[in-house]
């Protein structure tokens, strides 16, 4: 924990030069009786770039202790132009006449003899023939110690010179918290609500402290459950909602981790939950040290303890101008190549005057963009890449900061001068039967120039891929291989990236892939991973933002929505990783959710306008389980709904071949968040139309569309839906092999 008590020892370097820590000097003018007063006498301990002292540590020393020495030696060196020799006890052998600072209980009888002086937080410092005692009750005493010797001596002509007769014994003046009381640890352990003990290693940390220590049992509480109490000593773990750790949080300058005593709380922060997790095995190294260094009195720490520690290397993001009143939110890579800032009083002049500063410092134009009232605009520097944001719903200017070249990013025109081809949707029925689940979903665009843009693709099944694959051949209107101008993936779930697996594995030759869109969460799956290989020459733009925007030949992508926009919460549900796109095709707006559930649809709002959000077709979230909230559908107010769900399931935790999408539509409760199925189904007054995956092959959207109620539709949807059991009837027998082992409901 290098340099962590740097800032108290600045902070204590005024009371360490009070005359108390000081030889005593006389002048005349000062005092009527100075005749009486004896002048101090001095021993050189330094001088003409000679040390002849060695400075001895005690084996077993913390570094923090040993950087102070380093600091030490370093001020022999200013003053003398030379440094003492260093080494540790066990490497040097006592000597009566060998001229040697001793830091710590070392193992000369002058460090013993000294230790039984000292009272509870207390240093001394003397002067016992050759020997220089530098000795405290615990290692912060120590430290001072060591600080104050620097202190009190005189400097003069290349010369360094203390006392004849040196004996200093201080208490510390710092104010120490104890660290137990009695046999209890006299702090209460709390974390953030959304922190898992078991994933981060908390609930190991207190288990491995209650046998460093030597308590009874420690608890952990979320900060949910007890109440914010400001006289409680308390462990902070996480970005709680307590105001301390928000205080440590803002004091984040880098990726990494804190740890800090806040008033009466000791407050652990990262800017990730791996972050966190590493200052929580520091901080169990922390109180380890202090607790192996603690010769006299309560095992404490400093009021004002401070350790910041930065787990990146700082040259790119130290290329960016600041962002005035910024902070940091989060690393966003778990390689430490990335991080985001954001300033929480933001405006469009105040993104546009920080996106000309970013121009003046060298940092080359990419694209900009538009949705609605937020602003965004992709610079690229000689060290970093930084993408600047301006939402306005949440007056927020976010930079979103990298290490030059760690990604790609779309050029924003792709659209190309060939425009034969009315732009087309197709929602294919995904492959439920072979499978065995229930869920996935596939959409595939014809784009102008007659190539194609898919969406996710369904299940790693070969049937699956034999479905895609035709349905891309007999729609070709280029004829020969089919051309995927762009394929994109909302998450890495099995239903969602299972087909690119299937069809790399059986077709990889018969299909041609421009490009690859998405962004996941920071570990790509190696089944992904190895299909897309299958494309060498396919360009992977993994770090969509969002705002960015691709215009495709005759469609335009826009990125709604992505995981970064949580930081610095993360998802406790992985449905929530999933990105969000909106594409624009002649007027007409249609809005992917992917399986986007209660955090995400909070946080799509808190960016994004109604004017953003506002679209004509939307995709119903999550299969229509429990997927976006109520108030987010209702501010899309689409009039006609893609439902990426079956009728048919074989899903075995059924028990039998099922109409499981009638199971599903009139749901209400019972799911995450509000969900929006029966409302939708049955009263939206926006919907006029909802159109299932399962109901046929593929379901085909040309535009400008208009929804088409169905005639002689389901009972209570108002013609929303068609007669579940009619279509559930009508396609079974072309689902169902002969002799399947489950019955029909």
């Amino acid at each position: 924990m290098k340099k962590r008590f740097l800032c108290l020892l600045l902070a204590m370097l005024m009371l360490i030069m009070m005359p108390a820590c000081r030889p005593t000097t006389t002048d005349p003018s000062d005092s009527s009786d100075t005749d009486t007063q004896e002048p101090v006498k001095l021993v050189t301990i330094a001088e003409n770039k000679k040390v002849p002292y060695k400075i001895i540590l005690a084996s077993g020393i913390n570094s923090d202790i040993a950087d102070a020495a380093t600091t030490l030696r370093n001020s022999f060196d200013t003053v003398v132009g030379a440094k003492p020799d260093r080494a540790y006890d066990i490497a040097s052998e006592p000597s009566d006449s060998a001229k040697e600072i001793l830091i710590g209980l070392t193992n000369r009888d002058e460090s013993a003899k000294a230790m039984e002086k000292l009272g509870a937080n207390e240093f001394i410092i003397e002067r016992v023939g050759n020997k220089i005692v530098l000795l405290g009750a615990n290692d912060y005493a120590t430290i001072q110690a060591i600080h104050s010797l620097i202190a009190l001596w005189t400097e003069s002509e290349g010369k360094i010179e203390i006392p004849e007769e040196l004996a200093i014994q201080k208490k510390v003046d710092a104010p120490q918290f104890n660290l137990l009381d009695g046999d209890e640890f006299a702090f209460k352990v709390i974390r953030a609500s959304r922190l898992s003990g078991a994933d981060s290693g908390l609930n190991d940390l207190v288990r491995d402290l209650e046998d460093l220590l030597g308590c009874n049992r420690i608890t952990v509480s979320s900060d949910s459950a007890v109440a914010d109490n400001r006289d409680q000593f308390e462990v902070l773990v996480g970005t709680t909602n307590r105001e301390e750790s928000t205080t440590a949080y803002k004091e984040l300058t880098t990726l990494g981790y804190s740890i800090s005593v806040v008033g009466n709380k000791i407050a652990i922060v990262g800017t990730s939950e791996d972050q966190i997790t590493r200052g929580l095995s520091a901080f169990y190294v922390i109180l380890k040290n202090i607790k192996n260094g603690t010769l006299v009195g309560d095992i404490t720490i400093s009021s004002d303890f401070n350790s910041t520690v930065s787990t990146m290397n700082n040259t790119w993001i130290a290329s960016v101008p600041k962002l005035t009143n910024g902070i940091l939110i989060a690393g966003y890579s778990g390689e430490g190549s990335s991080c985001i800032l954001e300033r929480s009083e933001g405006s469009v002049a105040a993104f546009n005057e920080y996106v000309k500063k970013l121009e003046a410092e060298g940092f080359a134009k990419g694209e900009d963009y538009t949705l609605g009232g937020n602003r965004y605009a992709l610079r690229y520097g000689s060290k970093a890449t930084v993408f600047a944001s301006y939402s306005e719903t949440k007056g927020t200017i976010r930079l979103y900061i990298e290490a030059k070249n760690s990604y790609k990013y779309p050029a924003k025109d792709q659209k190309g001068t060939v425009n034969t081809y009315e732009p087309k949707l197709w929602q294919l029925r995904v492959d439920n039967i072979n499978s065995r689940a229930n869920g996935g979903m596939s959409y595939v665009w014809l784009l102008s120039d007659g190539t194609f843009f898919v969406i996710d693709g369904g299940y790693n099944t070969g049937l699956e891929a034999d479905n895609l694959v035709k349905f891309l051949s007999q729609k070709n209107p280029l004829g020969g291989k089919p051309v995927i101008t762009g394929w994109y993936f909302s998450h890495t779930h099995s239903d969602h990236i299972g087909a690119i697996q299937a069809v790399a594995k059986n077709y990889a030759s018969a299909i041609d892939v421009k490009a690859f869109y998405y962004h996941f969460e920071n570990a790509i799956p190696s089944g992904f991973r190895n299909a897309t290989a299958a494309w060498p020459n396919a360009v992977h733009y993994a770090r969509l933002h969002t705002g960015m925007q691709v215009e495709l030949p005759g469609v335009t992508m826009n990125v709604i929505y992505t995981l970064e926009d949580q930081y610095p919460s993360y998802p406790e549900n992985g449905n929530d990783y999933s990105a969000v796109i909106r594409m624009d095709v002649k007027g007409q707006r249609v809005m992917f959710l992917g399986d986007i559930q209660k955090m995400a649809s909070k946080r799509l709002l808190e960016f994004m306008g109604k004017d953003i959000l506002k679209s004509d077709i939307v995709q119903f979230s999550h299969h229509g389980y429990e997927g976006g909230t109520l108030k987010l559908y209702t501010t899309i107010e689409a009039p006609t709904v893609l439902w990426p769900m079956n009728y048919v399931s074989t899903q075995a935790s059924y028990g039998s071949i099922i109409n499981v999408f009638k199971r599903w539509y009139t749901k209400s409760s019972g799911g995450e968040g509000d969900m929006a199925n029966y409302y939708i189904s049955h009263q939206a007054p926006y919907c006029k139309q909802i159109i299932v995956a399962g109901g046929s092959a593929s379901q085909e959207i040309t535009f400008p569309y208009t929804p088409k109620p169905y005639t002689n539709g389901q009972s209570g949807t108002n013609g929303r839906l068609p007669n579940l059991d009619s279509v559930y009837n009508e396609i079974y027998d072309d689902l169902i092999p002969d002799g399947y082992i489950f019955t029909k409901e």
